[in-house]
């Protein structure tokens, strides 16, 4: 990757952008090019013509996409068609269609205007945004980045899906809309390209680890078998889990197999339950928010399950550490805002996981060599390294808040969901669902909690994040009526949702709510924001001074509380629990003292965890790798 000594050009961005995005293409195997000469489609021209892709030059676009169909038919591979903008992009309709109905993997990349010249009658410019609607089984309008880093795992990652989606069980046509500014070409192309473009047939493309492995259910014996030698060579391994409810015990079973410690939120369900916890890390946050902490123990594989983790601790650990095997299991969707992953593995997690521990098993069996002792006994010390400073973090953690817990003392925030999950738990007579609303509880739940193996689900709505309809979600939890089911929430996310609390008078739905009141956006004091001054309050914390005792009580007459601590909450939880019936309960927080507090026991918990771990080695071979173009 090149470096400027200045604010790079229009062009080089462009040309920054093509030569990431095709040289990604061309290492997971892309062999076939379609180009209609154009101007706005220079910088794609330019950086095809470096690469060792055949590239068919065809002037009229209706034929160049019918071209390209006949291509990727009688291949049975994804074919790159290229084009400038306008009328040039809406003449491959005609091909794209076909393409979507006969299941042919075409990749569309197709130039644009920059958003400044879009509908403002500037030439050779139509809505090309999801140009082609249905007949597209994924379609992006590419954003202009800058050049670097972040950018190039963007634009890779991004060439990587197009290819994954457009091969995938259900193949068809993607759309890539690219948006390109003036000037189109300066010396920052090298002018070394080979013209002779149709005639030159493309070298094998190298095996590499990355990109996607698909399969509609469970991989093939071949590909488990390989992805378990993958693993099984790491000697700094992580289990990633994070989002939605897991197949807990198959990925505990995984962990055991191959000897890595699991980092698990609340969500995925690996915290609380019967299965083996031996290899779970839950004090994972505290622990990441110590930048030396990340920098010793920087994996070199990941294995991730589920969604986006909600701490940021857990992001930049991620974003960082971009180990030599990031490998993300989603069996739909992209759950990758980083762009690190390595391979995408295309199963449901369930499956995958019992696969790989029977070829684990059976790798071992046929490992008559010596070479595991050493990989083995680093895994080993890693993971005890791991597992001895979440277990002193969460212990510190644990007294800390036993402390808070006490009758008549201040409530600390960051203690309340805690305190809720142990209540809603000692009813053990009946299992309990805790929904979690967004903003601090979902963190504050991420980084608080212990874990345990009583019958506890939590549920969240971690889609979207958003901090409205919670209270609507969580009544519809609730109506099942097959567990007791408790939802902690902050006072703006009630206040979002308020009017449902008449759904649950209306039909009696046992809800119970606990509001955290700190009259305001307590999540703001935790961000930047916080250093503004005077026009903190009023633009972020945005305090409403509403009385929330007012609001529950003329929506559920007769069914309001005022916690006054933590001990005054567990008892209300658990006469609430009882009575089977909608409630709200209040318990008011000071959010100026909130984010203080919380450091101080943070940085308790790290110290503890110093003490009891051995900081893992960093060594040379497990830095971050450059991948090769």
């Amino acid at each position: 990757m090149g470096h400027f000594q200045q604010a790079p050009s229009a062009a080089s961005k462009a040309l920054f952008a093509a030569r990431s995005l095709l040289g990604e293409l061309e290492r997971e195997g892309l062999r076939e090019a379609c180009l209609a000469p154009g101007s706005r489609s220079t910088p794609l021209a330019l950086a095809l013509a470096e690469r060792r892709i055949r590239t068919h030059v065809i002037t009229d676009e209706r034929s160049l996409g019918f071209f390209a169909l006949g291509l990727a038919k009688a291949s049975e591979a994804p074919v790159l068609v290229v084009c400038t903008s306008g009328t040039a992009a809406a003449n491959l309709l005609p091909a794209v269609v076909e393409a979507s109905l006969a299941g042919v993997p075409l990749l569309l990349f197709a130039a644009d205007r920059p958003p400044e010249l879009r509908d403002c009658s500037a030439p050779q410019t139509i809505d090309q945004v999801a140009l082609y609607g249905s007949h597209a089984r994924w379609a992006v309008d590419v954003p202009i980045l800058d050049v670097g880093e972040s950018a190039e795992r963007y634009y890779r990652s991004l060439a990587r899906r197009a290819l994954a989606t457009a091969s995938a069980e259900h193949a068809g046509p993607v759309q890539l809309n690219l948006p390109l500014r003036e000037p189109f070409w300066d010396d920052s192309f090298s002018g070394d390209a080979r013209l002779d473009l149709a005639a030159r047939l493309p070298e094998q493309a190298p095996a590499s680890p990355h990109g996607v492995l698909c399969s509609p259910s469970r991989l093939d014996d071949a590909a488990t078998r390989a992805l378990a030698q993958r693993l099984s060579r790491a000697e700094r391994g992580l289990i990633v889990c994070a989002g939605q409810t897991l197949p807990a015990g198959d990925i505990a079973a995984l962990a055991a197999a191959l000897g890595w410690p699991i980092l698990a939120d609340p969500l995925s369900g690996l915290r609380y339950g019967g299965h083996d916890h031996n290899l779970v890390v839950d004090a994972y946050d505290p622990l990441l928010r110590d930048e030396n902490f990340r920098c010793d123990n920087r994996p070199d594989a990941v294995l991730r399950f589920g969604t986006t983790p909600a701490p940021r601790s857990l992001q930049t650990f991620l974003e960082e550490s971009r180990p030599c095997d990031h490998l993300l299991v989603a069996a739909s969707g992209w759950p990758d805002p980083f762009h690190t992953s390595s391979t995408v593995v295309r199963s449901q997690p369930a499956p995958l996981c019992r696969d790989l521990v029977a070829a684990l098993i059976d790798q071992r069996h046929c490992d008559t060599t010596d070479t595991r002792a050493g990989t083995t006994g680093a895994r080993s010390q890693w993971t005890a390294n791991w597992l001895a400073a979440s277990r002193a973090a969460r212990t510190t953690l644990d007294q800390a808040l036993d402390a808070a817990a006490l009758p008549g003392s201040e409530v600390f925030e960051g203690a309340i969901v805690r305190a809720v999950a142990g209540a809603v738990t000692s009813h053990s007579d009946r299992p309990a669902t805790l929904f979690v609303g967004n903003s601090m509880p979902i963190r504050d739940a991420d980084a608080f909690f212990g874990q345990s193996d009583q019958d506890l689900r939590i549920l969240a709505n971690r889609g979207a994040s958003g901090i409205d309809g919670v209270i609507s979600t969580a009544l519809g939890v609730a109506a099942t009526r097959a567990r007791a089911t408790v939802l902690v929430i902050g006072d703006l996310s009630f206040l979002h949702d308020a009017t449902a609390l008449a759904v649950a008078a209306r039909y009696r739905i046992p809800l119970v709510t606990v509001v955290i009141n700190n009259d305001g956006g307590g999540i703001f004091s935790f961000l930047p924001q916080q250093g503004l001054g005077a026009i903190f309050e009023p633009l972020f914390a945005t305090p409403h001074g509403v009385d929330l005792a007012a609001v529950a009580t003329a929506l559920l007459p007769g069914a309001y509380d005022l916690a006054s601590d933590l001990a005054r909450l567990a008892e209300l939880l658990r006469a609430a629990i009882g009575r089977d019936e909608p409630r709200v309960i209040e318990i008011r927080t000071d959010r100026t003292t909130n984010p203080e507090r919380c450091r101080r026991l943070v940085a308790l918990a790290q110290d503890a965890a110093r003490e009891a771990a051995t900081p893992a080695i960093v060594s040379t071979a497990l830095a971050p790798k450059p991948r090769a173009s």
